[in-house]
């Protein structure tokens, strides 16, 4: 009985494109396998998620009085500009001028020995947060009349939020954390692409690849394949825990509002998301980290692995620890 399509599709093709698929990439898996497991990279990458997660645990943000108010009036009317805001300043100022009025009254009884000095006390106390609630709405007001700015002239609704979270993670405030962590994450490509071509040598096969240039050709390729996705891993575990971390600490609001919401990044051309433009970050660092990683393919070729240490860490880290910030790494921190 002849099998049906199904089954023959099942029994012929099914295997056959298995075996296709085992042949074509068994070299890059042989790889993968040497840079995790034979070049101690899992143990790297173990170090890296540890190190990020202790640089990110260190960032201890202070919020003033008037900082924890404007915090207080985001997480009660965070979203679109509405009507609500509106009355809830109005109500505020209104609250402002009694306060201040009160006081003048209060201080000029105290003055005519009509009240004791407790009641002075009790006055000032209150003029205080009045006085905290009047520098929060001078803030607050320059969030709203930025936000009307945008839908009157480009017509971009931005979202009211506490943006703190995003100021430490895109913007310049958490720029030092991220140029750390940026070279982390390049001290741990150098130990592990430096030296690719260890494991050949110390087989004693080195020779014999090379001289053939298929053998070269797809020892590279391989070793390119392999290396890409061991850096694709690092840069979502290094963008993932500060992700994790910064929204856990300060909170990562909304992150499907326009991307002119977080104030640092108000005058930006395109009509992006918030979670579109830190998805745009990722890629551009992981582009960034694909050229760095072929570069120390091609070296490892020429240079010994000890050789390409010994410069990372003279030209790059060193220069970081000692407080003299690489202008490229900080350029790069700012995306």
């Amino acid at each position: 009985v002849r099998p049906t399509g199904t089954r023959r599709w099942k029994r012929v093709k099914l295997p056959g494109a298995f075996y296709r698929l085992q042949e074509h990439y068994s070299l890059p898996a042989a790889e993968l396998r040497k840079m995790l497991i034979c070049n101690k990279g899992i143990l790297v990458i173990l170090v890296l998620i540890v190190a990020v997660s202790g640089i990110m645990k260190e960032r201890n943000f202070v919020y003033t009085d008037v900082e924890q108010y404007v915090n207080a009036f985001y997480d009660r009317y965070e979203g679109p500009l509405k009507d609500e805001v509106y009355q809830y300043i109005e109500s505020e100022s209104q609250y402002i001028e009694d306060t201040y009025e009160e006081y003048e009254k209060t201080y000029q009884a105290y003055q005519d020995g009509e009240i004791d000095k407790f009641a002075l006390y009790r006055a000032e106390a209150e003029l205080k947060q009045a006085k905290i609630a009047e520098e929060g709405l001078q803030k607050i007001g320059k969030e709203i009349e930025r936000a009307e700015e945008l839908d009157r002239e480009r017509d971009i609704q931005i979202s009211l939020m506490n943006h703190t979270g995003y100021d430490m993670l895109l913007g310049t405030v958490g720029k030092a954390t991220q140029r750390n962590i940026i070279v982390l994450c390049l001290l741990g490509m150098v130990l592990m692409f430096s030296g690719n071509l260890r494991y050949e040598e110390n087989s004693k096969i080195t020779g014999l690849l090379r001289s053939t240039a298929k053998g070269r050709r797809e020892l590279l390729h391989a070793k390119e394949m392999a290396a890409f996705a061991v850096m694709v891993l690092i840069a979502c575990i290094s963008y993932g825990v500060q992700i994790y971390c910064t929204a856990g600490q300060y909170g990562l609001p909304d992150v499907t509002a326009p991307v002119q919401s977080i104030a640092i990044l108000h005058s930006f051309p395109l009509k992006f998301s918030i979670l579109t433009y830190m998805a745009g970050v990722f890629i551009i660092r992981c582009v960034l980290y694909i050229l760095i990683t072929d570069l120390l393919l091609h070296l490892s070729v020429l240079v010994d692995q000890k050789i390409i240490i010994a410069a990372f860490l003279a030209i790059v880290v060193i220069p970081v620890m000692t407080g003299q910030s690489v202008a490229a790494i900080d350029k790069v921190s700012c995306y």
